[in-house]
């Protein structure tokens, strides 16, 4: 049940790290992470690659969120800092491999522009996206987070004895 609940906030957090990367785009960072994903398979950039690469930019988001998860778990701690605090590893991760996709994607830079390590091929504004995106993501995570033993079991009564 609590892959469930990983799976499910870490497609939350991957929407709402599109939404910051899509308002980026809208004050001139260039960057597609779903366009990216789905051309890594597939060489041409129509509708249906971009929607193959949300399919998979929000399943390796729901991979990282019950990672996010299994951490909060081992600590039994969550909230917003530690999320955000789960962040910066990933981020620093995710930054680094950004500098190696012109070696791994057959259309960076021909068709897209090599973003550089954390984005700084996109100078400020690519930089302040990508971390903002990542810490949207862990606050996500963060805030979503709650100890194992907080749900309700409807087949006890509230003396904890089975109905």
């Amino acid at each position: 049940m609590r892959i469930q609940q990983g799976w499910a906030v870490g497609i939350a957090g991957g929407f709402v790290l599109s939404a910051v990367m899509a308002m980026a785009r809208a004050l001139g960072v260039p960057i597609h992470v779903e366009a990216l994903w789905g051309t890594l398979i597939f060489p041409e950039r129509t509708l249906p690659v971009v929607f193959f690469g949300m399919v998979v930019h929000l399943t390796v988001c729901a991979v990282l969120g019950t990672l996010y998860l299994w951490v909060m778990d081992a600590v039994n701690r969550g909230g917003p800092r530690v999320g955000i605090l789960l962040a910066v590893p990933h981020a620093v991760t995710a930054g680094l491999a950004l500098d190696w996709l012109p070696a791994v994607h057959p259309l960076v830079p021909l068709v897209f522009p090599a973003p550089g390590a954390f984005m700084t091929g996109f100078g400020v504004s690519g930089v302040a996206a990508f971390g903002l995106a990542h810490v949207a993501f862990g606050l996500v995570q963060g805030v979503c987070w709650s100890p194992r033993d907080s749900h309700v079991d409807d087949s006890t009564n509230l003396d904890g004895v089975p109905a």
